[in-house]
């Protein structure tokens, strides 16, 4: 529905723009002018995925990106290289080593 990707918009669009952050779900309600639980429900309406399951998938997907050329892990905000690792495997199914191997 057009209305809930308005009501949702600006929180995605800084999800994707500022994918290192770890802004709280409070303050991408706020971004909105919602309450977190109407936030909430309006995101996973429009995107099928919680605010924090999406941070982690623009996250991912710009890991994959980058993997060629830079550490990642400190690029995305991470806690380590072992977290990112075991994170983008679960996301993506295979290891960040097997993933640059295919690409």
């Amino acid at each position: 529905d057009a209305e809930i990707k308005r009501n949702v918009a600006p929180a995605i669009f800084y999800l994707n723009k500022h994918v290192e952050s770890n802004v709280s779900v409070a303050e991408l309600a706020k971004m909105c002018c919602l309450c977190e639980t109407s936030f909430r429900r309006a995101f996973k309406s429009h995107t099928g995925m919680s605010p924090s399951q999406y941070r982690m998938h623009a996250k991912i997907e710009k890991a994959k990106m980058l993997l060629a050329s830079s550490p990642v892990s400190n690029i995305l905000g991470f806690f380590d290289a072992p977290h990112f690792c075991k994170v983008f495997t679960a996301v993506v199914g295979e290891t960040p080593s097997q993933y640059r191997n295919e690409v």
